[in-house]
This record gives C-alpha cells, structure tokens and sequence, in this order.
C-alpha cells in the first residue's frame, strides 16, 4: 500500500501544532528532538574549533563547574 503525503511547509505545521495539546506538543517535540540529534550535532561539531585537552584540564573544568570555582588558567 503506497501512503502519499503532502509537502508541509513550516508556517503549516506550526499552525497545525498550535491545535495540539500542551502534552502531545511535548510528545511531537520530544519526537523531534529524537530524530533530528545526529543532524543537529553535526553542524554544532563543525562550527566548534578542535582543541587538544588533557583529562586533568577536564576535570579542573568539570570541578570549577561543579563548585562554582573558577580553573586555574
């Protein structure tokens, strides 16, 4: 069985959106969210700059992060 489907454009579906209930947007975000991660990742991973870090240099940030402290630069 072959399912057509018409194209949606963004103004449409936000419009359709709003008819949803505030828990079945969550359900459709939470959707979203799911099958567009690796898409969104890969664009946020070629706009960050590759940099060499050692594991000590992780953990004074996840500490300064943690305590409220600022690392040792």
């Amino acid at each position: 069985m072959k399912v057509e489907t018409e194209k949606v454009t963004v103004p449409r579906f936000m419009n359709l959106f709003k008819n949803f209930s505030t828990s079945e947007k969550i359900k459709i975000a939470e959707q979203i969210n799911r099958q567009t991660f690796a898409d969104r990742w890969k664009i946020l991973d070629e706009e960050l700059p590759d940099i060499e870090i050692s594991e000590a240099e992780i953990m004074d940030e996840v500490r300064a992060v943690r305590y409220g402290k600022k690392a040792n630069r």
